[in-house]
């Protein structure tokens, strides 16, 4: 099985070097990487070039729903068996990543699970709090990730059926293609910036599916600032359109 992993940038330089390092620890056979940049202005596209990833930018920004939506035509007219889109502030493992490729093989869509914080709006079902509350204060260190990753591969836990996701990973196989907006989308093109999720989850044939051994750090808050947390989560307007 070979995968995409489509990463998406727009600044925020300091955060893509964490990722990178980060991916430089995992063994990466049969996963195929690119960036996708909207037009960064703080040397992200110059570090990105010469850091040799495959790479993809473009002269006008045209918003994250359309970087999403070029990772998605790659992946359904290339030879690819999967497509992983991921924010550029996250931290990535080699179970984080190899436990949601896993669920792909039955199941069209998986996400991870990451802190309270990092789940945003789907805290209450993606936020580790739920599943392994021993785990809260060490989740919440980024430095601990690959930590927190280990301890929940020993658990029994596999996967559970979920009503929504947030948009900080997500993977996807090509059962999705029956779910797409049009031929050559995925995402609804209208919707710029966000409210991606929420549109998509309307199409979705079946509800995404939850890796209970899979953490991913999201810093949070680094695309669209969060003006205020309440008790740890995101306390902004319509969260449903933020990931």
């Amino acid at each position: 099985m070979k995968t995409l992993l489509a990463i998406t940038t727009y600044n925020q330089l300091k955060y893509t070097k964490l990722l990178i390092e980060s991916l430089r620890s995992i063994n990466l056979t049969g996963i195929d990487i690119i960036f996708i940049d909207d037009v960064s202005t703080d040397g992200t596209v110059k570090y990105l070039k010469e850091s040799k990833y495959l790479f993809n930018s473009r002269e006008i920004p045209k918003g994250l729903t359309e970087s999403w939506n070029i990772a998605y035509r790659m992946f359904k007219n290339k030879n690819y068996d999967n497509l992983i889109i991921a924010n550029n502030d996250i931290l990535l493992s080699q179970g984080s990543l190899n436990e949601m490729i896993s669920l792909l093989k039955t199941n069209s869509f998986v996400v991870p699970l990451s802190t309270k914080k990092g789940a945003g709006h789907n805290w209450k079902e993606q936020g580790i709090d739920k599943y392994y509350p021993n785990l809260i204060n060490a989740a919440a260190d980024h430095k601990k990730f690959k930590l927190v990753q280990k301890q929940i591969e020993k658990s029994k836990k596999s996967s559970i059926k979920i009503s929504n996701f947030n948009g900080f990973i997500f993977g996807l196989n090509k059962k999705v293609t029956a779910s797409e907006f049009n031929s050559n989308n995925l995402f609804d093109p209208k919707l710029t910036n966000v409210g991606q999720e929420t549109d998509l989850q309307q199409r979705l044939k079946e509800p995404p599916t939850l890796a209970l051994k899979s953490f991913v750090f999201h810093f949070k808050g680094v695309s669209f600032p969060i003006k205020g947390l309440k008790n740890g989560k995101d306390v902004r307007q319509n969260l449903n359109l933020y990931h």
